[in-house]
Order: C-alpha cells, then structure tokens, then sequence
C-alpha cells in the first residue's frame, strides 16, 4: 500500500490522454502498412505498383498526424504549447498551423496556385529582392555606377525587413516549385 504521506500522481489534462491514443492508433496503421508494403513484395508490375502506390497514398496523411501529435504532446510538456492550442492539433489542424498560422495560410494559398502564376511569384518576388538590395547600396530602385549605402535610419529597417520577407517567399515559393518537380 502505498505509503500515507505520498503525493498523489499528477494529474494528466483528457487532451493529452487524447494526442497520445491518435499517435499510438496511427502508429498501429502505419504498421498494418508497412507490413501490408512488405507483403507486396519487390516486384514491379503493373499490379504490385499500383497496389504500393495506394498504401503509400495512405501513408502519408497518417505520418503527418503522427508526427504532428507526437511533436504536439512533446512541446505540452516541455511547455513551449498551451493545452489550447494541443486542443487545436488533436482536433485535426498541424502543429505548424497551430504554432504558425500565417505561413500555414500562405503555404495552402501556394499550393492552388497553378505553376504559371508561381513562376510569376517567383519573378515577381526575384525583382522585389533585388529592388530592396539596390536601395540598401545605392538609395534607388535600380543600380547606378558608384555605391551611396542607405545610411542607419528607420528607411533602411523597413527595406531590411521587407528584403527578409521577401526573401522568404521567394524560399517558400522555390519550395513548392521542387515539390512539383519544376
């Protein structure tokens, strides 16, 4: 019997009871299809192929909210995520959408993008970058035949930091660019 002085365990939030049985029921079908790849075998017919392709379509939804609730639950107890937003990925959203809301909006408005409108983004974004870098060496749009660097002033934060956000959306641009394979 446990002895009379002894603290009483800890209490643990149902949220938490909740983000540890998604990750261990994904964890199981993750392995029903492993197993389920493994029987398939090496072969690659038409059949075999096409049967890889549907478990590995299957996959990849159920390794994302593992990995988003395992991650989750984590970061609960190491206290870097409130139990709201713990709330928030048990009940289906990512935990970058959770802990990033805007980069989450601006990935999911990228991927209905068709590839012409990105590769204008890109240019666009392109031109912006090296706009934002001839202001900060020559206090003008365009490049001119000797430097005049934008002096340490309030002007030169905000073209630094519309540089930086340029810059990341030309990176998040790229990255949905070699998802497609262009």
């Amino acid at each position: 019997a446990p002895a009379a002085d002894a603290p009483a365990p800890p209490s643990v939030p149902p949220v938490v009871e909740d983000a540890t049985r998604i990750t261990h029921e994904a964890w199981v079908e993750l392995s029903r299809i492993h197993a389920a790849l493994f029987d398939i075998g090496e072969a690659n017919g038409e059949k075999e192929v096409a049967a890889r392709k549907l478990l590995l379509d299957e996959r990849t939804p159920l390794i994302e909210r593992y990995n988003s609730c395992y991650e989750a639950n984590e970061a609960f107890f190491a206290g870097t995520l409130s139990e709201a937003q713990l709330q928030e990925v048990v009940d289906g959203k990512s935990l970058d959408a959770v802990l990033h809301p805007r980069k989450s909006a601006e990935t999911t408005l990228l991927r209905s993008l068709s590839e012409l409108q990105l590769a204008r983004k890109a240019k666009a974004a392109k031109a912006a970058i090296t706009r934002c870098k001839n202001q900060l060496l020559y206090q003008q749009d365009t490049a001119a035949n000797s430097e005049n660097p934008l002096p340490d002033c309030p002007k030169r934060n905000a073209v630094e930091t519309r540089l930086s956000a340029r810059q990341a959306e030309l990176s998040a641009i790229e990255e949905e660019l070699s998802k497609r394979n262009l």
